[in-house]
Protein backbone atom coordinates (compact mmCIF):
# COMPACT_ATOMS: atom_id res chain seq x y z
CA UNK A 1 0.00 0.00 0.00
CA UNK A 2 1.38 3.40 -1.00
CA UNK A 3 2.11 5.63 1.97
CA UNK A 4 -0.02 8.77 2.13
CA UNK A 5 2.00 11.90 1.49
CA UNK A 6 2.14 14.14 4.55
CA UNK A 7 1.80 17.77 3.48
CA UNK A 8 1.75 19.44 6.88
CA UNK A 9 4.89 21.10 8.15
CA UNK A 10 6.46 20.37 11.53
CA UNK A 11 5.00 22.52 14.28
CA UNK A 12 8.18 24.54 14.69
CA UNK A 13 8.01 25.58 11.04
CA UNK A 14 4.49 26.97 11.38
CA UNK A 15 4.28 28.01 15.00
CA UNK A 16 4.78 31.74 14.45
CA UNK A 17 1.76 31.82 12.11
CA UNK A 18 -0.39 29.20 13.81
CA UNK A 19 -3.09 31.68 14.86
CA UNK A 20 -2.50 34.20 12.07
CA UNK A 21 -5.37 35.73 10.09
CA UNK A 22 -3.18 38.28 8.32
CA UNK A 23 -4.50 39.23 4.86
CA UNK A 24 -7.65 37.12 5.21
CA UNK A 25 -10.88 38.63 3.91
CA UNK A 26 -13.64 38.48 6.54
CA UNK A 27 -17.33 39.41 6.55
CA UNK A 28 -19.06 39.91 9.91
CA UNK A 29 -22.81 40.50 10.00
CA UNK A 30 -23.83 42.71 12.89
CA UNK A 31 -20.17 43.64 13.21
CA UNK A 32 -20.75 47.10 14.63
CA UNK A 33 -21.97 46.17 18.08
CA UNK A 34 -21.71 43.60 20.84
CA UNK A 35 -20.19 40.22 20.09
CA UNK A 36 -19.77 41.11 16.42
CA UNK A 37 -17.71 44.15 17.33
CA UNK A 38 -15.52 42.06 19.64
CA UNK A 39 -14.73 39.56 16.88
CA UNK A 40 -14.29 42.30 14.29
CA UNK A 41 -11.77 44.03 16.53
CA UNK A 42 -9.82 40.80 16.93
CA UNK A 43 -9.69 40.18 13.19
CA UNK A 44 -8.59 43.75 12.42
CA UNK A 45 -5.87 43.67 15.08
CA UNK A 46 -4.82 40.32 13.60
CA UNK A 47 -4.21 41.84 10.18
CA UNK A 48 -7.40 40.85 8.33
CA UNK A 49 -9.50 42.95 5.97
CA UNK A 50 -12.92 42.93 7.64
CA UNK A 51 -16.22 44.00 6.11
CA UNK A 52 -19.01 44.73 8.58
CA UNK A 53 -22.71 45.31 8.00
CA UNK A 54 -25.89 45.88 9.99
CA UNK A 55 -29.24 47.62 9.84
CA UNK A 56 -27.52 50.76 11.16
CA UNK A 57 -24.75 51.43 8.67
CA UNK A 58 -23.82 54.69 10.40
CA UNK A 59 -22.73 52.67 13.44
CA UNK A 60 -20.65 50.49 11.12
CA UNK A 61 -19.02 53.60 9.66
CA UNK A 62 -18.13 54.84 13.14
CA UNK A 63 -16.70 51.47 14.18
CA UNK A 64 -14.68 51.18 10.99
CA UNK A 65 -13.09 54.58 11.62
CA UNK A 66 -12.45 53.73 15.26
CA UNK A 67 -10.74 50.43 14.47
CA UNK A 68 -8.72 51.80 11.56
CA UNK A 69 -7.48 54.61 13.80
CA UNK A 70 -6.60 52.06 16.47
CA UNK A 71 -4.55 50.02 14.03
CA UNK A 72 -2.64 53.06 12.82
CA UNK A 73 -1.75 53.98 16.39
CA UNK A 74 -0.13 50.59 17.03
CA UNK A 75 3.63 50.56 16.80
CA UNK A 76 3.94 46.80 16.38
CA UNK A 77 1.85 43.94 15.10
CA UNK A 78 -0.12 43.38 11.89
CA UNK A 79 -2.26 46.15 10.49
CA UNK A 80 -5.67 45.06 9.36
CA UNK A 81 -8.51 47.12 7.95
CA UNK A 82 -12.21 47.54 8.72
CA UNK A 83 -14.61 48.46 5.92
CA UNK A 84 -18.25 49.34 6.53
CA UNK A 85 -20.92 48.25 4.07
CA UNK A 86 -22.34 51.72 3.64
CA UNK A 87 -26.02 50.99 3.38
CA UNK A 88 -28.48 49.25 5.69
CA UNK A 89 -28.53 45.46 5.53
CA UNK A 90 -31.70 44.42 7.36
CA UNK A 91 -31.69 40.64 7.75
CA UNK A 92 -35.11 40.69 9.45
CA UNK A 93 -36.83 41.19 6.09
CA UNK A 94 -38.84 38.21 4.93
CA UNK A 95 -37.33 38.33 1.44
CA UNK A 96 -33.73 37.55 0.49
CA UNK A 97 -33.23 41.00 -1.05
CA UNK A 98 -30.87 42.24 1.71
CA UNK A 99 -28.67 39.15 1.33
CA UNK A 100 -28.59 39.50 -2.44
CA UNK A 101 -27.72 43.18 -2.09
CA UNK A 102 -24.94 42.39 0.38
CA UNK A 103 -23.49 39.84 -2.03
CA UNK A 104 -23.72 42.37 -4.86
CA UNK A 105 -21.79 44.99 -2.87
CA UNK A 106 -19.20 42.45 -1.74
CA UNK A 107 -18.69 41.15 -5.29
CA UNK A 108 -17.78 44.66 -6.44
CA UNK A 109 -14.86 44.64 -4.01
CA UNK A 110 -13.66 41.05 -3.57
CA UNK A 111 -13.38 37.79 -5.48
CA UNK A 112 -13.02 35.51 -2.45
CA UNK A 113 -14.12 35.28 1.18
CA UNK A 114 -11.89 33.54 3.71
CA UNK A 115 -14.15 33.89 6.76
CA UNK A 116 -17.92 34.41 7.05
CA UNK A 117 -19.13 35.26 10.55
CA UNK A 118 -22.90 34.94 10.91
CA UNK A 119 -23.29 37.04 14.02
CA UNK A 120 -26.48 39.06 13.52
CA UNK A 121 -29.16 38.11 16.00
CA UNK A 122 -32.17 39.53 17.79
CA UNK A 123 -34.10 38.63 20.94
CA UNK A 124 -37.81 38.91 21.65
CA UNK A 125 -39.45 38.31 25.02
CA UNK A 126 -43.09 37.95 25.94
CA UNK A 127 -45.39 35.85 28.03
CA UNK A 128 -46.56 32.48 26.75
CA UNK A 129 -50.10 33.84 26.54
CA UNK A 130 -49.22 36.96 24.55
CA UNK A 131 -46.08 36.03 22.57
CA UNK A 132 -46.54 37.48 19.09
CA UNK A 133 -46.27 35.82 15.71
CA UNK A 134 -44.37 38.90 14.51
CA UNK A 135 -41.73 38.47 17.19
CA UNK A 136 -41.37 34.75 16.53
CA UNK A 137 -40.99 35.25 12.77
CA UNK A 138 -38.49 38.10 13.09
CA UNK A 139 -36.29 36.12 15.47
CA UNK A 140 -36.19 33.02 13.27
CA UNK A 141 -35.67 35.08 10.12
CA UNK A 142 -32.61 36.85 11.51
CA UNK A 143 -31.18 34.12 13.72
CA UNK A 144 -31.67 31.06 11.49
CA UNK A 145 -32.95 31.76 7.99
CA UNK A 146 -30.34 34.43 7.26
CA UNK A 147 -27.51 32.09 8.25
CA UNK A 148 -28.54 29.41 5.77
CA UNK A 149 -28.99 31.80 2.88
CA UNK A 150 -25.82 33.78 3.62
CA UNK A 151 -23.90 30.50 3.45
CA UNK A 152 -25.71 29.61 0.23
CA UNK A 153 -25.19 32.97 -1.46
CA UNK A 154 -21.56 33.43 -0.39
CA UNK A 155 -20.57 29.84 -1.13
CA UNK A 156 -18.82 30.70 -4.43
CA UNK A 157 -16.59 33.23 -2.64
CA UNK A 158 -15.83 30.78 0.16
CA UNK A 159 -15.00 28.09 -2.41
CA UNK A 160 -12.68 30.51 -4.19
CA UNK A 161 -10.80 31.11 -0.93
CA UNK A 162 -10.72 27.38 -0.16
CA UNK A 163 -8.78 26.67 -3.37
CA UNK A 164 -5.71 28.47 -2.04
CA UNK A 165 -2.71 26.35 -1.15
CA UNK A 166 0.17 26.94 1.22
CA UNK A 167 3.80 26.78 0.11
CA UNK A 168 3.90 23.09 1.08
CA UNK A 169 0.91 22.30 -1.12
CA UNK A 170 -1.55 22.03 1.76
CA UNK A 171 -5.02 23.40 1.15
CA UNK A 172 -6.05 26.38 3.27
CA UNK A 173 -9.71 26.03 4.29
CA UNK A 174 -12.28 28.79 4.24
CA UNK A 175 -14.23 29.25 7.45
CA UNK A 176 -17.80 29.89 8.57
CA UNK A 177 -18.55 30.86 12.18
CA UNK A 178 -22.15 30.92 13.40
CA UNK A 179 -23.01 32.61 16.68
CA UNK A 180 -25.33 30.52 18.82
CA UNK A 181 -25.88 30.76 22.58
CA UNK A 182 -25.67 28.75 25.78
CA UNK A 183 -29.46 28.95 25.66
CA UNK A 184 -29.41 26.80 22.55
CA UNK A 185 -28.11 24.01 24.81
CA UNK A 186 -29.87 24.73 28.10
CA UNK A 187 -33.17 25.89 29.55
CA UNK A 188 -33.44 29.44 30.79
CA UNK A 189 -36.18 30.89 32.93
CA UNK A 190 -36.65 33.86 30.63
CA UNK A 191 -39.70 34.05 28.31
CA UNK A 192 -37.49 34.20 25.21
CA UNK A 193 -39.17 31.29 23.47
CA UNK A 194 -38.14 32.06 19.91
CA UNK A 195 -34.60 33.18 20.78
CA UNK A 196 -33.66 30.05 22.71
CA UNK A 197 -35.27 27.79 20.09
CA UNK A 198 -33.54 29.66 17.26
CA UNK A 199 -30.13 29.24 18.87
CA UNK A 200 -30.72 25.49 19.20
CA UNK A 201 -31.54 25.56 15.50
CA UNK A 202 -28.29 27.46 14.78
CA UNK A 203 -26.31 24.74 16.55
CA UNK A 204 -28.01 21.95 14.64
CA UNK A 205 -27.83 23.76 11.31
CA UNK A 206 -24.08 24.17 11.85
CA UNK A 207 -23.70 20.43 12.34
CA UNK A 208 -26.03 19.66 9.43
CA UNK A 209 -24.06 21.83 7.00
CA UNK A 210 -20.64 20.53 8.02
CA UNK A 211 -20.56 17.31 5.92
CA UNK A 212 -21.75 19.23 2.85
CA UNK A 213 -19.02 21.85 3.24
CA UNK A 214 -16.09 19.68 4.32
CA UNK A 215 -15.47 18.23 0.82
CA UNK A 216 -15.28 21.81 -0.43
CA UNK A 217 -12.51 22.53 2.12
CA UNK A 218 -14.78 24.81 4.16
CA UNK A 219 -15.06 24.47 7.94
CA UNK A 220 -18.17 25.54 9.81
CA UNK A 221 -18.52 25.85 13.57
CA UNK A 222 -20.76 27.58 16.08
CA UNK A 223 -19.79 29.59 19.13
CA UNK A 224 -22.20 29.35 22.07
CA UNK A 225 -21.47 32.43 24.21
CA UNK A 226 -22.57 32.80 27.79
CA UNK A 227 -23.38 36.06 29.51
CA UNK A 228 -21.23 38.87 28.12
CA UNK A 229 -22.00 42.50 28.99
CA UNK A 230 -23.35 43.73 25.65
CA UNK A 231 -26.56 45.59 24.92
CA UNK A 232 -28.33 42.26 24.41
CA UNK A 233 -26.59 40.63 27.36
CA UNK A 234 -27.57 43.46 29.66
CA UNK A 235 -31.22 42.88 28.79
CA UNK A 236 -31.02 40.14 31.42
CA UNK A 237 -31.06 42.90 34.03
CA UNK A 238 -34.49 44.00 32.83
CA UNK A 239 -35.76 40.64 34.10
CA UNK A 240 -34.78 41.59 37.64
CA UNK A 241 -31.51 39.64 37.78
CA UNK A 242 -28.36 41.75 37.97
CA UNK A 243 -25.22 40.82 36.05
CA UNK A 244 -23.44 40.61 39.41
CA UNK A 245 -25.95 37.99 40.57
CA UNK A 246 -25.70 36.14 37.28
CA UNK A 247 -21.92 35.92 37.66
CA UNK A 248 -22.45 33.73 40.69
CA UNK A 249 -23.79 30.97 38.42
CA UNK A 250 -20.61 30.92 36.34
CA UNK A 251 -17.95 28.45 37.58
CA UNK A 252 -15.18 30.76 36.39
CA UNK A 253 -16.39 33.73 38.37
CA UNK A 254 -16.43 36.47 35.76
CA UNK A 255 -18.41 37.60 32.75
CA UNK A 256 -17.15 37.07 29.23
CA UNK A 257 -15.17 39.82 27.50
CA UNK A 258 -13.86 40.79 24.09
CA UNK A 259 -10.71 38.68 24.47
CA UNK A 260 -12.89 35.58 24.88
CA UNK A 261 -14.92 36.17 21.71
CA UNK A 262 -11.97 37.37 19.63
CA UNK A 263 -9.83 34.47 20.83
CA UNK A 264 -12.16 31.69 19.74
CA UNK A 265 -12.93 33.44 16.44
CA UNK A 266 -9.21 33.71 15.65
CA UNK A 267 -8.70 30.07 16.60
CA UNK A 268 -11.44 28.85 14.25
CA UNK A 269 -10.27 31.09 11.39
CA UNK A 270 -6.57 30.24 11.50
CA UNK A 271 -4.35 27.26 10.84
CA UNK A 272 -4.78 26.33 14.52
CA UNK A 273 -8.48 25.57 13.95
CA UNK A 274 -8.30 24.15 10.43
CA UNK A 275 -9.16 20.59 11.57
CA UNK A 276 -12.22 21.64 13.58
CA UNK A 277 -15.62 21.50 11.89
CA UNK A 278 -19.21 20.78 12.88
CA UNK A 279 -18.51 21.78 16.48
CA UNK A 280 -20.49 23.92 18.91
CA UNK A 281 -17.98 25.58 21.22
CA UNK A 282 -19.24 27.00 24.53
CA UNK A 283 -17.53 30.23 25.54
CA UNK A 284 -19.24 30.63 28.87
CA UNK A 285 -16.87 30.24 31.82
CA UNK A 286 -18.08 26.68 32.37
CA UNK A 287 -21.78 27.55 32.59
CA UNK A 288 -22.79 24.58 30.40
CA UNK A 289 -20.13 22.05 31.31
CA UNK A 290 -18.70 22.76 34.76
CA UNK A 291 -21.65 23.57 37.02
CA UNK A 292 -22.31 21.05 39.75
CA UNK A 293 -25.76 20.41 41.13
CA UNK A 294 -26.14 20.86 44.88
CA UNK A 295 -28.46 17.87 45.01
Amino acid sequence: MAQEKITTQPLEAEFDNLFSVTDKVVLVTGGGRGLGYMMTKGFVLGGAKVYICSRDFKVCQQIAKELNDLVQQRKTGPKGQCIAIEEPIDLSQASLKPIHRLKEIFAQKESKLDVLVNNSGIMWAGSLESYSEKGWDRVFTVNVKSIFFLVQQFLPYLEAAAKKTASNGEKIPATIINVGSVYGNSLSGFPTFAYDSSKAAVHHLTKKLSPFLAPKNITINAIAPGVIPTKMGQSIESSGISLAEWKQSIPIQRHGCEQDMAGVALLLSSKAGSWITGAVIPVDGGYLTARVSKF
